[in-house]
């Protein structure tokens, strides 16, 4: 009789943030002006704060 041999299935991918797809980062448009009223072609990057740069989606309670 043969030994088993147990399967072994990759491990499943963490789910991604939904607020900047798996990227860790957002850009926001640069506002400039009096009361921050015009937007400039200018992009800003920024840490996300919903998975704090880990790319994973947050755990919800």
């Amino acid at each position: 009789m043969a030994p088993r041999v147990r399967k072994t299935t990759k491990p499943r991918p963490a789910p991604t943030c939904p607020d900047c797809d798996g990227k860790g980062e957002t850009t926001e448009a640069v506002r400039v002006g009096s009361r921050k009223s015009r937007v400039t072609e200018h992009r800003q990057t920024a840490m996300c704060l919903s998975c704090l740069g880990t790319g994973e989606a947050p755990a919800t309670d």
